[in-house]
């Protein structure tokens, strides 16, 4: 993995953080005509007008988590990133797992997987959190899971479901560097792919960094976009790296956001579309 060093100081924040889990697969959840009324959470797929395997957000991305704990319980329809090596996908929960267990469809475990012939493996996994969604059902308004998807080039600078919340915002003048290649960044792999080379080349630089999000070499969130804010202070982020904790972000940005040139404030953060951040090929 390519990581810029972070700030050695940091504050207590809330993070999101990725616990290990067992992944097992089961084809039963590979076949689109299976019924939701053979899943845990039948009551509150049905609720929503969803009616077989198929019509489900992100298909065939779906399957078991331990989380849920029998019938239609409170984390239905709730989307999680799992991580194994270099890929991640995301993945519709709507049936019960073992405690500690994503059992999840073949196609699924394929691709998180490349193929893997062991049948069970272990990966990382956190929740991706939603907006818009009722505490009774997670699946409201059909926003829940629009990026259930694969990631692939194709998906970054998407719009995604992160709340908003505050978190610790450090800075490091490496990333003010307009001529550092992309490949010093741990996003690299996909921001080459997208014809970046150096960091000047990036939307919105020099408002670019890295945000806790990003846990390893192309995850999932590179090239999301951010919104910070600090007292009547506003900018957008481009995310290209990794950090331990918060966001560390280019000198620049730090000050244009804080009016201050050194020190370590906490702000509110939203993520937002991609079109904030310059890229206006989001969906």
């Amino acid at each position: 993995m390519k990581f810029i060093g972070a700030l050695a100081v940091f504050a207590a924040v809330p993070v999101v953080m990725a616990d290990w889990y067992k992944i097992t697969y089961d084809t039963f959840y590979d076949t689109g005509t299976n019924s939701v009324n053979n899943f845990a959470c039948s009551g509150t797929l049905d609720n929503e007008g969803y009616t077989t395997a198929s019509s489900l957000p992100g298909f065939p991305f779906i399957g078991g988590a331990g989380v849920i704990t029998g019938y239609d319980a409170p984390d239905c329809g709730t989307c999680w990133q799992l991580n194994y090596n270099d890929n991640s996908i995301y993945l519709l929960a709507i049936d019960y797992a073992g405690e500690g267990i994503f059992n999840i469809g073949k196609t699924a475990f394929n691709t998180l997987t490349n193929n893997n012939t062991n049948g069970v493996v272990e990966a990382t996994a956190w929740q991706i959190r939603q907006r818009s969604i009722s505490p009774t059902s997670p699946l409201s308004t059909k926003l829940l899971m629009k990026y259930a998807r694969p990631l692939t080039t194709a998906s970054i600078f998407a719009f995604s479901v992160i709340a908003q919340e505050i978190y610790q915002v450090t800075y490091d003048p490496v990333y003010d560097n307009a001529s550092a290649p992309v490949s010093e960044l741990a996003c690299s792999g996909i921001l080459e792919s997208q014809g970046y080379t150096d960091f000047g080349s990036l939307p919105a630089f020099p408002r670019i960094g890295g945000p806790v999000f990003i846990s390893g070499y192309n995850t999932g969130l590179c090239g999301s976009c951010w919104k910070l804010t600090y007292g009547e202070n506003i900018i957008y982020l481009f995310a290209v790296d990794y950090t331990a904790k918060g966001f560390n972000i280019a000198q620049t940005a730090f000050e244009e956001l804080t009016g201050q040139s050194t020190g370590i404030v906490n702000a509110v953060v939203l993520e937002k579309d991609g079109e904030f951040c310059g890229y206006y090929g989001a969906e």
